[in-house]
């Protein structure tokens, strides 16, 4: 069978509104026919949205309604970056994705979105960062230390959690950089992808671990 590959441009625009203090960053989304609404991680097999809105209504058993209007889910989720104090944005701005393929390692990345100059320089209100990826070539963490080594920005590990055998209430990885005489701390939280529940990554985990965030 011929493999295919197929260029793709993000889709979604940056999100923020107001004053936002954090930020979030994604790769890329699968492709457009796993879509269960057009905003980011727009699969519903992705536990990142339940696990925000969780953290945002302080409630680990609380599960976001589906719904069959599109505009409705979308503004769900804008709700629960309001409630969060929070942006959002994806790191591939262009990318060739080979046979249709959701992993992120199966992207040829051509272009990377302008994180720096276009979102952290226009929102000098943001304090930290939140990735949800940070193994393999196309990781989150590897795009964004790349993305900062083109600003001449190093991006600096400052405590490394130790590792637990059960991978629960493990505390993030923290990295930090400097911008402009401002600190930005960098978080690299568990995957709430399916992969990573296979893998050991419980709902409880991802709870306890993403409480982090309610601390900006």
């Amino acid at each position: 069978m011929q493999e295919q590959f197929v260029t793709e441009t993000m889709p979604i625009p940056p999100f923020w509104e107001g004053k936002p203090r954090i930020l979030f960053i994604g790769t890329f989304p699968p492709a457009r026919h796993r879509w269960d609404y057009p905003f980011f991680f727009p699969n519903r097999q992705n536990r990142l949205w339940n696990t925000l809105a969780r953290i945002a209504h302080g409630d680990e058993k609380y599960q976001l309604p589906v719904t069959e209007n599109e505009a409705q889910e979308v503004e769900m989720r804008k709700q629960i970056l309001h409630k969060l104090d929070a942006a959002m944005v994806n790191i591939i701005h262009q990318c060739i994705r080979k046979n249709g393929s959701a992993l992120d390692n199966d992207l040829v990345v051509l272009q990377l979105e302008d994180i720096v100059g276009q979102i952290l320089r226009n929102i000098p209100t943001i304090e930290a960062i939140f990735i949800t990826s940070k193994s393999g070539q196309n990781s989150c963490l590897n795009l964004l230390k790349k993305h900062l080594l083109d600003h001449r920005i190093r991006l600096t590990l400052q405590q490394k959690s130790a590792t637990k055998r059960d991978k629960q209430f493990q505390a993030p990885d923290l990295y930090s950089f400097m911008l402009d005489q401002r600190e930005i701390k960098v978080y690299s939280l568990f995957s709430p992808s399916p992969t990573s529940l296979r893998a050991g990554i419980t709902e409880a985990a991802l709870y306890q671990q993403y409480q982090i965030i309610r601390s900006f």
